[in-house]
């Protein structure tokens, strides 16, 4: 991450790096980061590939919450296909 969040920073961002250390150490967390810091740093050519690493992980069938699966799950795909439609407009 090129820099630390602050306040001003999104907040989805400065909620996930204020997590105690053993939840910033998940891969859900990492993965929900790494999307976060790609999409607010514009770093276009990551978003998809860190959305499908996010989508991977709530799609194992070990992952322990099937609710919080289905609703990241939804949010991903609802994502990806709004990033999609902003890119066609751009072009």
């Amino acid at each position: 991450m090129a820099n630390p969040p602050t306040r001003s920073s999104p907040p989805a961002q400065y909620a996930l790096v204020r997590l105690p250390d053993s939840l910033q150490a998940s891969p859900l967390t990492q993965a929900l980061l790494d999307l976060v810091n790609a999409t607010s740093e514009r770093h276009y050519n990551k978003i998809y590939a860190h959305a499908e690493t996010l989508f991977g992980l709530v799609a194992q069938p070990d992952f322990p919450d099937a609710k919080l699966a289905s609703l990241i799950a939804n949010l991903v795909t609802n994502f990806v296909g709004r990033l999609l439609v902003n890119a066609e407009y751009a072009f």
